[in-house]
């Protein structure tokens, strides 16, 4: 699954760059600080699903992919087209998930839906950085940071199936996935 969504994001980036043009940002290029930016953002990520409230961390969920998909396709729709696709996608996702879950072709729908916008939101934001001046370098760092901080996190936070099944899902989960797996462990430990 997770092959196939990183494919789907890369070929949908690459389309999404050859036709559209997003405005450049008024701050300048892409940085060495932009980086840091991000990679605070996701360190502080597990934090938030840690220790805010459930309702709380989704409300910032919300709010990080409502804004990801306004900014990057709002070349593509008028602004009551973009605003409506965007309630939708992500109402839907919060009604799915409280409403749906439990059920086998629930908890398919929600990843279903929530993969499209996880998506969705990484082909903009790729292209939001490609077209604002992002380098080769700055992706050789950020990728190198990330895969030492997963490496120290798995060695030193491991979390088994049994930890990681008592963490809340939220609606607008920045994951891709399928729930075959979560179903058939949930089944097994009954």
């Amino acid at each position: 699954m997770g092959l196939a969504g990183a494919m789907a994001v890369c070929l949908g980036a690459l389309a999404y760059l050859r036709r559209v043009r997003l405005e450049r940002p008024a701050i300048g290029t892409f940085n060495r600080r932009d980086i840091v930016s991000i990679f605070g953002f996701v360190i502080l990520l597990p934090v938030a699903y840690l220790t805010f409230p459930i309702w709380l961390t989704t409300c910032l969920l919300v709010l990080t992919f409502a804004g990801a998909l306004a900014i990057g396709f709002k070349p593509l729709f008028t602004p009551t087209q973009l605003w409506i696709g965007i309630g939708l996608l992500l109402g839907a996702n919060l009604w799915i998930n409280l409403n749906l879950l439990g059920t086998v072709s629930g908890w398919q729908l929600m990843w279903i839906e929530n993969n499209i916008i996880v998506a969705l939101a990484a082909v903009a934001v790729v292209n939001l950085y490609v077209q604002g001046g992002m380098r080769l370098q700055h992706v050789a760092w950020f990728a190198f940071t990330l895969a030492l901080y997963d490496a120290l996190f798995i060695l030193f936070v491991p979390l088994d199936e049994h930890a990681g099944a008592g963490l809340p899902r939220l609606p607008a989960e920045p994951v891709v996935r399928h729930a075959a797996g979560h179903l058939q462990r949930h089944h097994r430990h009954r």
